[in-house]
């Protein structure tokens, strides 16, 4: 989790404004509601499949960014969990590989952005296992990004449908215009209960860090 004296220092900031720019990343094939929700975010810069690379990942430097992607999860080693994305290639001619974006790697962003949406099966959670190591409670990919240096981060704490999250999430960025972010995942999380009932698919998504 990211400390109480992080927040503190992050909240005695001026207010975040809504993001100008959004970057939005859906790399994942078998995701069709992913590359969707990617799409339906106004004004982003848009990359899929494989499109949807590292060097776009670790290089941006948009206001947000917006990830709609398989999580993965390791037992023996939270440091290996992370994203699956494509490996950014040299010549086009190569052949694209999936690459796994790990939580340590994400510790090392050297630039991260105001604010980071998830939507990714578990990007809260640690350990794939339901006996968590409390020792490491910060080993998620949520955390990553804030101990990176995120104001704020939106991310599942379960499994998410991906038609739902993709609903939610644009809902999300809708309500940024006009509301704080916590405001605006309350909303989102509500227009998504009135089309899925059941709490797994509008509670899952909880926000880390800034709720301004």
């Amino acid at each position: 989790e990211t400390s109480s004296s992080s927040l503190y220092e992050r909240l005695r900031s001026p207010a975040p404004r809504p993001p100008q720019s959004i970057v939005a990343l859906a790399p994942a094939q078998d995701l069709p509601f992913s590359q969707l929700e990617a799409l339906s975010l106004k004004g982003a810069k848009t990359f899929l499949e494989h499109k949807a690379t590292t060097d776009i990942l670790f290089e941006n430097n948009a206001d947000a960014l917006a990830i709609a992607a398989h999580g993965r999860l390791s037992v023996e080693n939270p440091l290996t969990n992370g994203f699956v994305f494509y490996e950014s290639k040299d010549n086009d001619n190569e052949k694209e590989e999936e690459l796994l974006v790990t939580v340590k790697e994400l510790f090392e962003l050297k630039r991260a952005p105001s604010l980071v949406t998830l939507s990714a099966c578990h990007a809260w959670d640690q350990n794939a296992n339901s006996d968590h190591n409390l020792s490491t409670p910060w080993l998620s990919m949520a955390n990553a990004f804030a101990v990176a240096g995120s104001q704020s981060v939106v991310a599942s704490q379960g499994r998410v449908s991906d038609l739902a999250a993709s609903v939610l999430m644009k809902r999300f960025y809708r309500n940024l215009r006009i509301h704080s972010r916590a405001e605006s995942l309350k909303r989102a999380s509500l227009i998504v209960r009135d089309y899925f009932k059941h709490p797994a698919h509008w509670a899952s998504f909880a926000l880390v860090g800034d709720p301004r």
